[in-house]
């Protein structure tokens, strides 16, 4: 009776060990990819000290994240963010302009994808390079759109994304573009977007596409 009550103790603690044990999201552990890119215009407007307006432009889209997702909710600070080079760090200021910035994506986001730094920043480059800017907003804003306008835009500028992929977020009062999210599958082909994604959805029927500096 000793050695089962001795067991049963030694399983309970086990069972108890592996529960409070940190879950491990590796790359299998998320669905798509969302790629955020805020309008930075609207970002240097309402958070003109936000460090993604210390870059040499203040005009245009700019990473906000490449976020593993799942349909509703999304796995972060899986744990296991190390330190950075600044080699690593340098070659992305294009996209992320500090290292703050850098380090908030691995860090938050980066860790729940399975990838190694290197492997996430890269693939978080080649999504950013896949999206087609539309001309709509190529010259910088300064306009009020409304939103099957800009959506219709970019599913015309790639034949390949449709709208499903794409959902656009804006700010209040004044509504202005704030970010647009664009969903991709684990190989980066589009990706129809899941309830978490849309419920970030913008929802009144024109927005102000502010111009930058």
């Amino acid at each position: 009776m000793r050695l089962v009550c001795t067991l049963s103790v030694l399983l309970l603690a086990t069972v108890q060990s592996a529960a409070s044990a940190p879950r491990e999201i590796t790359g299998a552990g998320f669905r798509y990819y969302v790629l955020s890119l805020y309008w930075l215009p609207t970002l240097c407007i309402e958070s003109p000290d936000s460090d993604e307006c210390r870059g040499s432009t203040r005009n245009g889209f700019i990473v906000h994240g490449l976020w593993p997702a799942l349909d509703y909710n999304s796995p972060t600070r899986c744990g296991g963010a190390g330190v950075l080079s600044d080699s690593l760090v340098d070659s992305l200021k294009d996209l992320l302009p500090t290292r703050r910035l850098v380090e908030r994506e691995w860090n938050v986001y980066g860790t729940c994808t399975g990838q190694a730094p290197e492997g996430y920043f890269t693939l978080l480059r080649q999504a950013f390079d896949s999206v087609r800017v539309p001309r709509v907003l190529g010259g910088g804003g300064g306009q009020t759109l409304n939103l099957g306008q800009i959506i219709k835009a970019f599913t015309n500028a790639d034949h390949g994304l449709p709208a499903q992929a794409i959902v656009l977020t804006c700010s209040d009062n004044p509504a202005r573009l704030r970010e647009i999210r664009i969903c991709l599958a684990k190989n980066l082909a589009s990706n129809y977007c899941g309830g978490e994604t849309l419920g970030a959805v913008c929802r009144v029927p024109s927005i102000e596409v502010p111009g930058g500096p």
